[in-house]
């Protein structure tokens, strides 16, 4: 390897690059992991209908996703630049490593933390699903009760002109109040 592709012409060598993705994808083990916690917490407010809770754990929620995304677009940008370094040869964060002949520790570093990432994203995967059945069951309850009252106020509603049962309720709360 030339010293061009040593440093890869940018001042930042290889091996600081492939250290910079390996940190992003450890951050991202952390990030998802107290992603998960949330998750977790989410189901028990969604049964509990805490909605304060829910509120706070969604906001816990953005703020981690968010840090999430801003890291991920570095870990993007580096890693285009390192496949750019290969000559395009090279696209996994691994084969870019043996290319440039790095310590195999980065490689067994990169391949814990995509395999950690692997498990926590399908853990948050079944967790959303999960929730989401959970938020399913409370939107029919919710169509339910609202069904109901709409069947209630139809039956006992207020008519017109003391007029009992001879047409269509006029309306379901009086305006003068």
């Amino acid at each position: 390897m030339s010293g061009v592709e040593a440093t890869g012409g940018s001042g930042q060598g290889v091996r600081e690059k492939v250290e910079v993705i390996v940190e992003i994808l450890e951050e991202h083990c952390g990030s998802y992991e107290d992603l998960n916690g949330l998750l977790e917490a989410q189901e028990e407010f969604l049964q509990e209908n805490d909605l304060d809770g829910l509120r706070r754990v969604l906001a816990a929620q953005d703020e981690i996703l968010a840090r999430v995304a801003t890291s991920e677009q570095r870990r993007h940008s580096a890693h285009l630049h390192l496949v750019e370094m290969s000559g395009g040869r090279h696209r996994d964060l691994r084969d870019i490593i043996a290319h440039f002949d790095l310590p195999g520790e980065m490689a067994s570093r990169a391949g814990r933390a995509e395999a950690r990432l692997r498990d926590l994203t399908s853990d948050i995967r079944q967790l959303n699903e999960s929730n989401g059945r959970l938020v399913e069951q409370a939107l029919h309850y919710v169509n339910y009760s609202l069904e109901a009252i709409r069947e209630l106020a139809l039956d006992a509603g207020t008519y017109r002109d003391g007029d009992r049962g001879n047409g269509p309720p006029s309306m379901l709360m009086d305006k003068r109040v």
